[in-house]
């Protein structure tokens, strides 16, 4: 019998679900206070991905004492015998996932995955028992497999009918180990279609620490990575730290698991920061990467911070954090970044989130965002999203949370509260929606005749104007060349008393002009700082009318 190991194709068709085992067996074996034990065994089937039992081995008689845990998919956990335990095809790819330290990788000679039926309680003398079926994987297999220490989701396809599986760490050179084990589970049709945001959630976390070319191998790594479940809490102010340590040579890597494959060309979204700098060094970006996975096979090449189909951008804000977004080819379900292995590199980099769904950030910084939202006459909203993208997403733009009809445009002309989502072209996923308060500041408006006249003989031009809105405080013209020619001279921000219900701006007459008409832009500005329409400013200034021709007959008596 062949045992394969491998990847899941899956089609496109039926949605699929996690389905976990569910009931556990602790069969570990001590002589004398040493060999196998199993802390918090209940983890591995509690159906949450952060939890994990631990087997320990310590010291003992090789190959006599081990730690071993089984688990099957009986949904009654109490149950003392298999019949009410689901029996598995052979060709059933399990999934399983574990967690080694390094100090274990070096001499990984005792770990056993088998296949089992029949997880019971038989009674008597025998007490709980089961039947390996089919191949077992052993450390040799498991060693190609596991490319580093933290954790790792291992692929088994038993070649017989299975029930569960069984764990078991022993070591043939007598040293103490642990080993983490916090589920197995197989994929199954979902009773009911998935949603945008349940066939898209990241529900597992990966992370650990690749030797590099370390000299010593990944007993001698140093990398870390701290909180690696931060990236995927829906919570963009919490953070997983990766960092290489003082070994820049050995390989950190974060993988975020999604629940399904993805649609081709669908983009995934990536907020980061380097702590130890108020910037990212843009030249360094080529030093992390970004590979997209299909289950344990890549889907492309892997794509460093710094490649053209990458689209970075710095979030309006203080915090420095930048959103990269990369549209990817093929389908994947899991994206893993990596960073290190090369001398001058980044030795830390903040992972606040990976998401495939979208979602709208606004400016972090309530007084930018405020200035952003604050305009005379009308605001767009655009300007309230920090990560605006349209390129991938369509935007749309309402006046309540949910619901409603969308405005015709991101340009709103009302003081209030306004929401924003965003919509992928590719998957048609909608963002939870965005509050945005918007601060319409008014425009003021001037009235003033089409055609002012004075006379050539004046030094002064009253320019009448009728009702004001909004409360100008001042006033500004901006003649033009011919105008300027004749001696008039621009006017900015002069302070005026307007009146609401009218009145008169004095202006002064160069005693250069000429007859004729003149032409300006004239506008009012409020408190606020608005400024009125331009409004077109005619002068005509009139000649100097002739004496009068007086005929007088000198003959005459008068």
């Amino acid at each position: 019998m062949v045992l394969l190991l491998g990847v899941v194709n899956e089609g496109r068709g039926q949605d699929k679900v996690r389905r976990y085992a569910t009931r556990q067996h602790d069969f570990s074996i001590a002589l004398l206070g040493f060999g196998g034990s199993i802390d918090n065994a209940s983890n591995a089937v509690n159906g949450n991905p952060r939890d994990a039992s631990t087997l320990r081995f310590l010291l003992g008689a090789a190959g006599l004492t081990y730690a071993e845990q089984v688990v099957d998919f009986n949904p009654n956990p109490a149950a003392t015998n298999a019949s009410g335990s689901p029996t598995f095809p052979a060709g059933t790819p399990v999934f399983i996932k574990l967690s080694l330290p390094a100090n274990l990788l070096g001499v990984l000679t005792g770990i056993v995955i088998q296949p089992i039926t029949n997880l019971r309680n038989a009674g008597g003398l025998t007490g709980w028992t089961y039947t390996n079926v089919g191949s077992q994987v052993t450390s040799g297999g498991l060693l190609a497999l596991l490319n580093g220490a933290g954790e790792s989701e291992i692929i088994i396809t038993p070649n017989a009918s299975f029930q569960g599986v069984r764990i078991r760490l022993t070591s043939a050179l007598g040293v103490s180990a642990t080993s983490q084990f916090f589920h197995a589970y197989v994929m199954e049709d979902a009773s009911v279609t998935l949603n945008c945001e349940e066939r898209n959630a990241p529900i597992d976390v990966l992370s650990g620490v690749r030797a590099g070319s370390v000299e010593g191998g990944i007993v001698n790594a140093t990398g870390t990575v701290t909180n690696p479940w931060n990236a995927r809490d829906d919570n963009t102010t919490s953070y997983a730290l990766i960092s290489t340590g003082v070994q820049l040579l050995s390989e950190v890597f974060h993988t975020t698991i999604f629940a399904s494959p993805s649609t081709p060309n669908q983009v995934v979204r990536v907020l980061l920061q380097d702590p130890g700098a108020n910037l990212l060094d843009l030249n360094l970006l080529s030093t992390f990467q970004i590979q997209p996975y299909l289950r344990n096979t890549v889907a492309g090449s892997p794509i460093s911070g710094n490649a053209s189909t990458v689209s970075l951008r710095l979030l309006p804000s203080s915090s420095n954090k930048y959103e990269l977004t990369i549209p990817v080819t093929s389908s994947f379900d899991r994206i893993e970044i990596k960073m290190g292995g090369v001398a001058e590199a980044l030795t830390q980099l903040r992972i606040y989130e990976v998401s495939r769904l979208p979602r709208v950030l606004v400016i972090d910084d309530p007084t930018e965002l405020a200035t952003a939202l604050t305009r005379c006459g009308s605001v767009d909203l655009i300007g309230a999203i920090a990560n605006y993208q349209p390129d991938y997403y369509n935007y749309q733009y309402y006046t309540a949370s949910t619901g409603g009809s969308p405005l015709p445009s991101s340009v709103v002309t009302a003081n209030g509260n306004y929401y924003i989502e965003a919509i992928d072209k590719i998957t048609g996923c909608v963002s939870p929606r965005v509050v945005v308060t918007a601060t319409v500041l008014p425009t003021p408006t001037i009235t003033i005749p089409q055609l002012t006249t004075a006379c050539q003989e004046d030094s002064q031009i009253h320019i009448v104007y009728s009702a004001t809105t909004a409360a100008p405080i001042t006033y500004s013209i901006d003649w033009n060349t011919e105008a300027e020619s004749m001696g008039f001279v621009d006017i900015e921000n002069s302070s005026h008393n307007f009146s609401p219900t009218g009145g008169t701006i004095l202006i002064n007459k160069p005693s250069a002009a000429i007859p004729g008409d003149y032409q300006g832009i004239l506008i009012v500005k409020n408190a606020s700082g608005c400024a009125s329409e331009n409004l077109n400013l005619t002068i005509k200034i009139q000649p100097k009318p002739p004496p009068p021709l007086l005929n007088i007959n000198p003959h005459s008596q008068y």
